[in-house]
């Protein structure tokens, strides 16, 4: 089970980054994973909306200036979720440019492994 001190969508973005289901491979680019985790890494990130698990189904990052770079949010029941989608905002983070979803797949312990587009 997550706890409130780190959310799913911390979970995930870890994966991503972290581990071998990355954005690089979400995105079919060898050097997309690099600029993706260098703009993940400066956002600020509030995550909101705690379910009766203490999950926080919603998360936003900001950038520096404030607008909205991206909304994600968790769908399904709590504690395991099987699917995160993610809203992407223009510059001025108003506007939704880009929206992905993923099922999310997870192993005997609760933790999602694997992550895939639909």
């Amino acid at each position: 089970m997550v706890t409130n001190k780190e959310t799913p969508q911390d979970k995930i973005l870890d994966s991503v980054t972290k581990r071998n289901t990355n954005w690089a491979i979400v995105d079919g680019k060898a050097d997309q994973g690099f600029v993706d985790t260098l703009k993940f890494s400066e956002l600020s990130a509030t995550a909101t909306n705690k379910d009766t698990e203490d999950i926080y189904k919603n998360t936003t990052w900001k950038r520096k200036d404030n607008t909205v770079y991206a909304k994600s949010s968790l769908i399904g029941t709590t504690p395991l979720y099987n699917q995160i989608k993610v809203d992407y905002y223009n510059d001025l983070g108003t506007s939704i440019i880009k929206t992905i979803s993923w099922n999310l797949f997870y192993d005997s312990n609760d933790f999602i492994y694997k992550k895939e587009v639909v």
